[in-house]
């Protein structure tokens, strides 16, 4: 039989209907492109940390840091709607804590802590408030405030950042004082030598040093 190619050979016309499926496969719906699509976007849910709510946007590869609510449910370990079952008093400990991590210490610089790390560590308010003192690199120091004729009419001691400019007052009840200390990461070497000497105890509540350095030495023995 002559399956050379001429005239209408029904044989060589099955010869190559076969040899054309073998060389372009199977004809189903098939697109590399969404394949590959769907492949990335796995991988990018997987490089999600389990601290992101799923109703709010997160790039693995520029990362955010946590919002409020965010920041709430990792530290209390609860969802925030079941924040009620704490105490008043706890509810308020959650939410200054959260308030001030991400604004309150911050202010109007430019955040450069290291959230990821913060956010994996297995004590984020430690964490998050060392950070916040590599950041702010406290210290303290005694404000006094002058009237029209330059006489001293008020002093306070203050938490002042690396460019010293002042970024805590600290004054009132001893809990709100400590609070502002443990949130800006301040430590016993953020007393400068000279402190003492820019004080006018005429104008000075002495009351609130002795407890800051109390306090500060305490940390400094609980972390020997």
């Amino acid at each position: 039989m002559d399956i050379s190619g001429t005239g209408n050979n029904p044989l060589k016309s099955t010869l190559d209907s076969n040899i054309s499926g073998i060389k372009d496969g199977p004809k189903e719906n098939f697109n590399f492109q969404d394949l590959l699509t769907n492949k990335v976007d796995s991988i990018l849910r997987s490089r999600i940390p389990e601290w992101v709510d799923q109703d709010y946007s997160y790039d693995p590869n520029n990362p955010r840091k946590p919002n409020m609510r965010e920041l709430i449910e990792a530290t209390s370990g609860i969802p925030i709607e079941n924040l009620y079952t704490k105490t008043k008093v706890e509810i308020a400990k959650e939410t200054s804590f959260a308030s001030e991590m991400l604004y309150g210490v911050l202010g109007a610089r430019k955040d450069t802590r290291d959230w990821e790390t913060i956010m994996a560590s297995a004590d984020i308010r430690s964490v998050s408030r060392e950070e916040t003192a590599k950041m702010i690199q406290p210290v303290l120091d005694i404000e006094t405030e002058f009237d029209l004729e330059q006489n001293i009419v008020g002093q306070s001691l203050v938490i002042k950042d690396k460019e010293d400019n002042i970024v805590r007052k600290l004054h009132g009840s001893e809990e709100k004082i400590e609070f502002a200390l443990r949130n800006f990461g301040v430590k016993p070497s953020s007393i400068p030598p000279n402190l003492s000497e820019k004080i006018s105890h005429a104008h000075f509540d002495k009351k609130i040093l002795d407890f800051v350095t109390s306090f500060l030495n305490k940390i400094e023995i609980d972390t020997v």
